[in-house]
């Protein structure tokens, strides 16, 4: 493994990864080595990201926000439908 910055990052370790380690270090100026112990522990309650509350609340306000929208848009309608018209008023009634 080679690092430009000195950082390392492991991907996939599990609990029989935890151990000591030798880290050897080279440039132009020379090589280095030191040992380091590396402990790997398994993360608690391994949580699951997928709530299905979560989907219930994001489905139902995609349900609800075109119905509230639509709710206003008639209510507006009858509103202006009970409003004077003058070409409503010019209609014969017979």
């Amino acid at each position: 493994m080679c690092s430009k910055n000195g950082t390392f990052t492991l991907y996939r370790v599990t609990e029989d990864d935890t151990g000591v380690y030798v880290i050897r270090a080279s440039n132009e100026v020379g090589d280095e080595s030191e040992r380091t112990e590396i402990s790997v522990m398994r993360r608690e309650g391994n949580k699951d990201y997928f709530s299905p509350g979560l989907l219930v609340l994001y489905c139902a306000s995609s349900l609800i926000i075109p119905a509230i929208g639509m709710i206003v848009y008639f209510a507006r309608k009858a509103n202006m439908k009970g409003s004077y018209s003058l070409v409503e008023a010019q209609k014969s009634k017979v």
